[in-house]
């Protein structure tokens, strides 16, 4: 134990905290099943683990932490202790989490749209199209075909896709 984990879980020091946590699988881990799980983890990977879990603090407030972890061995090869770090993740779910609900109002903003929407970046790579985007040269077909069939070329050459569309229009003129 260093003074950054006993701060973590609410205690002023090391010595605080040794002193005043009597079962660590209780009252550190937010079940004592991870920290049995964490165990079991190390006894069979050795070369370390990586594992988020529930812990808690003094107050029993829990926090979600990720302890990156190996266990270290005796000369004649017994388990002798735990070595690793253990990091407060609690703030970076919460900052993900408001990041996908964000993300997911944004996409429901851009899908409700009546615009297309088709985002790219430097290279062109395609980032985001909205519904209405896809649907959008369908849509310019059916209202080239109607204006066609109507006999409106003029409407009809103003078609943001005119030049893939002009033979298919011209074939289409040709079968009415």
């Amino acid at each position: 134990a260093n003074t950054t984990l006993a701060r973590m879980h609410g205690f002023e020091n090391t010595v605080d905290l040794l002193a005043n946590m009597r079962d660590l699988g209780f009252e550190a881990y937010g079940s004592n099943s991870d920290r049995q799980e964490l165990l079991r983890q190390l006894l069979l990977s050795p070369r370390g683990v990586s594992m988020e879990v529930m812990m808690r603090r003094r107050n029993g407030e829990p926090f979600l932490a990720v302890i990156n972890a190996s266990l270290q061995h005796d000369a004649a090869g017994n388990p002798c202790y735990i070595d690793g770090a253990v990091a407060d993740i609690t703030e970076r779910k919460r900052s993900e989490a408001a990041l996908r609900e964000k993300t997911a109002l944004l996409e429901a903003q851009v899908n409700a749209t009546l615009d297309g929407i088709h985002v790219v970046d430097d290279n062109r790579k395609r980032l985001l199209i909205n519904r209405r985007m896809v649907l959008r040269p369908l849509m310019c077909l059916n209202d080239f075909t109607a204006k066609v069939a109507a006999g409106d070329f003029g409407a009809a050459i103003q078609c943001p896709l005119r030049a893939e569309l002009a033979a298919f229009g011209e074939n289409l003129r040709q079968m009415v």
